[in-house]
């Protein structure tokens, strides 16, 4: 990935941020629907990037290793909600 290109991480928040203005009704941002869309085909392309990224340092795909780290980025922001 290019260093001077913006992260699909920063853009998955902007998707989520642009459904949470829709739900609490704010004005201009009537395209809830969009950003879960756009949520949802970022998430698949960053999931895709870090099973090809382990394909290519390892010549495998280890499934429990990518359900652990799967499971540790989906966990974490649910941890730190819980212990703040």
């Amino acid at each position: 990935m290019d260093p001077s290109s913006p992260s699909p991480a920063l853009s998955v928040a902007l998707a989520v941020l642009a459904v949470l203005f829709f739900h609490l009704e704010f004005d201009g941002f009537g395209g809830g629907f969009l950003g879960v869309s756009l949520f949802f085909t970022l998430s698949g392309f960053l999931i895709t990037q870090l099973i090809l990224r382990e394909f290519e340092n390892t010549g495998r795909l280890s499934l429990t290793r990518f359900w652990v780290i799967r499971s540790w980025i989906s966990s974490s922001p649910i941890l730190v909600q819980v212990t703040a």
